[in-house]
C-alpha cells in the first residue's frame, strides 16, 4: 500500500525518516505482520520510503513523500496507529493519507526481503562502489635506509629517504594497463 507523506521537516533527511518509521513498525504493536517464516526467527518489516525532490533544485525535499508498505492490512494498521499517535519528526507532526493499492512487484519485493538499517544501507553503497576494478597507473616503493645511527643517540637523525619509482610499460613503450580486482 502507498501512503502519502505530509509536513515533514525541510531539513529532515530520508534516513532520519526511516528510522522514525522502523520505531513504529518494528514495535511490539506490529509484531505480527508478516507472519514469521520458518527459517527465521525475526523478521522485521520491510517497507520503502521516499521523499519527493525539492521543485527549486538543489539538496532536499519539498516536505512530502511516499511510504510503501508490503500489505494494505498493514498501511491500513498503521494508519489506525498513526491517528492515535501522531507522529512526530523533528518537532514537527507528520500527517499520512492513503492514495492507492502499491504496484504489485514492489510489494512482492517488500514482503519478500529483509529490512535493511539506513546506516547499513550507506555501508553496503560504500561497498559496492569499491567493487569496481581500478588503473593503476604507477606504484612506488619507499623506505628510510640509514647506514648508521647518529652517535651520541639524543642528536638528530639526518634525513636519508630512498625513493624507487616505477612504471610498467608493454613493448610499444606505453604503460600497461594493471588493473587490481
Amino acid at each position: 500500500m502507498d501512503i502519502k507523506i505530509f509536513y515533514l521537516p525541510r531539513g529532515t533527511d530520508q534516513s532520519r525518516v526511516i528510522r522514525c518509521i522502523a520505531e513504529v513498525l518494528h514495535s511490539e504493536e506490529f509484531a505480527a505482520y508478516p507472519p514469521r517464516r520458518h527459517n527465521q526467527d525475526n523478521h522485521e518489516i520491510n517497507f520503502k520510503v521516499k521523499l519527493n525532490e525539492d521543485p527549486r533544485g538543489g539538496v532536499g525535499h519539498d516536505g512530502s513523500g511516499l511510504l510503501t508498505l508490503p500489505t494494505s492490512g498493514l498501511g491500513n494498521k498503521f494508519l489506525e496507529w498513526v491517528k492515535r499517535n501522531p507522529l512526530e519528526i523533528d518537532k514537527g507532526e507528520v500527517k499520512f493519507l492513503r492514495p492507492n493499492p502499491a504496484p504489485q512487484w514492489l510489494a512482492m519485493t517488500l514482503q519478500k526481503t529483509q529490512y535493511v538499517d539506513p546506516v547499513d544501507e550507506v555501508r553496503q553503497k560504500k561497498l559496492e562502489d569499491l567493487d569496481d576494478p581500478f588503473l593503476v597507473d604507477a606504484i612506488q616503493f619507499g623506505l628510510f635506509y640509514r647506514p648508521k645511527y647518529p652517535s651520541p643517540h639524543w642528536s638528530p637523525w639526518p634525513c636519508r629517504p630512498f625513493l624507487w619509482n616505477t612504471e610498467t610499460t608493454q613493448g610499444d613503450g606505453c604503460p600497461s594497463n594493471t588493473t587490481i580486482n
